[in-house]
């Protein structure tokens, strides 16, 4: 994959979040991230890798939305 098509997917994906509302300075790394681990699995379409590194993002901050609203319990344990 040339730096280009790279860039080109990258930027397609963040301007799909970009319409959804969410920016944030860590949403590049991120999915640049997921398009490099996408590549090494084969895909080479920079639109199927946008569309994919889009999903992965999708599920990971959804999971961590869910861990953010998780409450912790304190146990504390007397020996």
């Amino acid at each position: 994959m040339d730096i280009a098509d790279f860039n080109k997917t990258v930027e397609t994906a963040l301007r799909y979040f970009t319409l959804q509302g969410i920016e944030h300075a860590d949403l590049r790394r991120a999915l640049g991230q997921y398009v490099l681990e996408l590549f090494a699995e084969g895909e080479t379409r920079p639109l199927m890798l946008a569309n994919r590194a889009i999903e992965r993002l999708e599920r990971q901050l959804d999971a961590e939305l869910e861990l953010s609203l998780e409450t912790m319990d304190v146990v504390f344990n007397h020996a």
